[in-house]
């Protein structure tokens, strides 16, 4: 049963479980469709590892339903001074553009899914034009046929 995402943090687990079942599935398998390029194949280094654990890392601490920003800051600064949170900020920084260059990704990925879709029922449209063109003139060809033989 497909449900929408409705916050940042599910649409990124939606992703993250997405992104690990097309792993699988394509796990030793050549992508078929047609015209389908990975991201290598445009150029750019795939170092998506290195941004999927700070993703993982992200949603493990903020992508809890109950998620009370308030009381997370409160009970970081139980334990913490402000010295460590200046480095606890860089990681937020880090979580943060990992959070933006994935859903970017995810973006562009559908995008991609959309083109190819596009064009697909394109085709098709054009298939269907030539088989309607078709019928109707095996059912011309039909009706001369049948008034030759009355």
């Amino acid at each position: 049963e497909d449900t929408f995402a409705t916050t940042p943090a599910e649409i990124l687990k939606e992703k993250e479980s997405k992104k690990k079942e097309k792993q699988e599935r394509e796990s030793g398998k050549r992508d078929r469709r047609k015209g389908r390029r990975s991201s290598t194949a445009h150029g750019k280094k795939d170092d998506g590892d290195g941004d999927d654990t700070l993703i993982g890392d992200a949603l493990q601490e903020f992508g809890k339903n109950n998620f009370i920003e308030k009381g997370w800051i409160d009970s970081y600064f139980e334990t913490h001074n402000d010295k460590d949170a200046d480095q606890r900020a860089r990681q937020l920084e880090q979580w943060q553009q990992a959070i933006k260059k994935g859903l970017k990704n995810a973006v562009l990925e559908q995008y991609e899914y959309f083109v190819e879709a596009s064009a697909e029922m394109t085709k098709m449209g054009k298939e269907v034009v030539d088989l309607k063109t078709l019928v109707e003139t095996q059912v011309e060809t039909i009706k001369e046929m049948t008034k030759m033989g009355k």
